[in-house]
Order: structure tokens, then sequence, then C-alpha cells
């Protein structure tokens, strides 16, 4: 991968859409929630995983008030998952080219980035699973939404 400095802010963001990638019971997000399925590559053969970068209280913002295409509710009111920058740049040097991250844009999400995975790591299930579970456990806290008063609130017990 080429290398541009390029500056990140402090935090991207996860959506959350299954509640089953919380566990309930200790509190925390489940590697699950950052499953890489081989069915999103980019033209590097990197598989792609989407993010927000949290630029600004906007990029949250639109997490928070996007729609399912497919029904007038949420798409992320399972929860959405603000991961430290700092954490993913740690992954990225001990994972050596495997795993990286990018800023990347897309129609009407100026905040929009992906978490990568080389095709080398996608093909062997044990190491696309410990990177997925290790970025779970990265993972400092997560906005959740409350159906019956249509508020979030933050669960930094993770």
């Amino acid at each position: 991968m080429t290398e541009i400095a390029i500056e990140f802010p402090d935090y991207s963001y996860r959506g959350l859409t299954d509640p089953s990638w919380i566990d309930s019971t200790y509190s925390c997000v489940l590697g699950e929630a950052f499953h890489f399925d081989g069915n999103h590559k980019n033209e590097n053969g990197y598989d792609e995983l989407s993010i927000n970068w949290a630029d600004n209280d906007n990029s949250l913002n639109y997490l928070k008030t996007l729609k399912r295409e497919d029904a007038d509710r949420l798409k992320y009111s399972a929860g959405i998952a603000r991961l430290p920058t700092i954490k993913l740049k740690e992954m990225k040097n001990k994972y050596l080219g495997n795993f990286s991250y990018e800023r990347k844009p897309i129609d009407g999400n100026e905040y929009h980035g992906n978490l990568l995975i080389s095709n080398d790591i996608l093909q062997k299930k044990a190491l696309r699973k410990m990177i997925s579970s290790e970025l779970a456990i990265n993972v400092d806290l997560v906005y959740k939404f409350n159906e019956e008063d249509s508020l979030w609130y933050i669960n930094n017990q993770v």
C-alpha cells in the first residue's frame, strides 16, 4: 500500500446494525461487529469495512440519524462503536501491510472511510477473526439508542 501523509482524527466510528454484536452480560462489543467477509474488496484486493472518521460532531450525528433503506427506522439503532485512531495505528504497525485504514468519502458522507485487511489475512480465518476481535477490544465506548425515549446514551462500560 502506498503511504501518503494523511491526518486522521483521534477517533473513528463503526455503526452496529445487529444487537447481538454487543454482549450485554459483559457490556462489550464482539468481534462480529468487525467481520471482514471478503465481499467488499477494493481495487488493490484489500477487503473494506466501513467506518466514519470523527472529524467533528456532524460525523457522529450523521450515523445517529441515518435511516435504513428498507424501513423508516434507524440503521444503527443497535449502537455506534468508537475506536481510538491510536489503536488503529498500533494494529497497522503490528500487521505490517496486512491491516490498514483509509479515508474514502462516498456520496452523501464526507466522513466515510474503511478499515482494510489484505487478501492474505482474509484467507486465514483464524487471523481474520483475531483482527476482528482486536478491533472490538479496542472500542472505548458505545453510543446506544433507547427506543423508549428515542435518545442516545453513552455506554463507556466496554
